[in-house]
């Protein structure tokens, strides 16, 4: 069992985390896994701790469908505005 819940340690420090995940681009966030993702054609992306969404979007204008969940309520619910190809 874990002795720290991730979920109370973002709930306590999401707003400032946010806020400097924001200034980055996901190309420089997760350039390490860009070779890693499928083809866009019929790919469907889970984003697990989807926070503002960001990369939810990003990974959909490329054409990928995107499925995001964000269990912590400190993010309020960042995909409430329907966008294309993602889905919550």
């Amino acid at each position: 069992m874990l002795e720290h819940n991730p979920i109370d340690w973002y709930d306590q420090r999401g707003k400032n985390v946010a806020e400097q995940y924001k200034r980055l681009e996901f190309p420089e966030v997760h350039n390490w896994l860009l070779y890693l993702l499928p083809k866009p054609e019929g790919s469907v992306i889970l984003d697990i701790g989807a926070g503002s969404g960001r990369d939810a979007v990003w990974l959909a204008e490329r054409g990928h469908e995107v499925v995001a969940a964000e269990p912590s309520p400190a993010s309020g619910n960042p995909m409430r505005a329907p966008r294309t190809g993602v889905r919550c």
